[in-house]
């Protein structure tokens, strides 16, 4: 489940969705697929601050850090990472990550381990990810 994926992020310090913008981070964090798209996990969680800025910042610097590496060894085909313009109840971010294998995110659990074991977490405004966001729900789709 993607929920693990993060959830071990979490640990370390850790689709166009409709009516959903695009966080801009220069462009790079916004990677374009490089494979066929085989399954589409989207994380969904809630900033402690109303304002998401500083959640977005901290996932575009550390998990999409890390996507990239996963990305140029072919274990993800995109990340993206988008802000609910007018935050519902439950969450106000949702990242979208492509994978070339029908199974997501269960199908580069040995490698993704060894890439958060690679990455050093760097802290925004010094707080880590559980000071900044809560993880509410993953969705796994299946490209139709």
């Amino acid at each position: 489940m993607l929920l693990d994926r993060r959830l071990v992020l979490l640990g370390s310090g850790f689709i166009g969705l409709a009516g959903c913008v695009t966080a801009n981070a220069g462009d790079r964090h916004s990677a374009q697929p490089s494979h066929e798209t085989k399954a589409i996990e989207l994380t969904f969680l809630r900033s402690v601050d109303p304002d998401p800025e500083r959640a977005a910042q901290f996932i575009k610097t550390n998990w999409f850090a890390m996507d990239a590496v996963a990305q140029a060894r072919g274990l993800m085909t995109f990340f993206n990472l988008h802000v609910d313009p007018t935050p519902n109840e439950d969450w106000n971010l949702a990242v979208q990550v492509g994978y070339p294998n029908e199974r997501g995110f269960d199908s580069i659990r040995t490698e993704w381990a060894e890439i958060v074991a690679a990455h050093k977490t760097v802290p925004i405004d010094g707080k880590r990810l559980v000071e900044l966001a809560t993880i509410v729900g993953t969705r796994r789709l299946l490209p139709a």
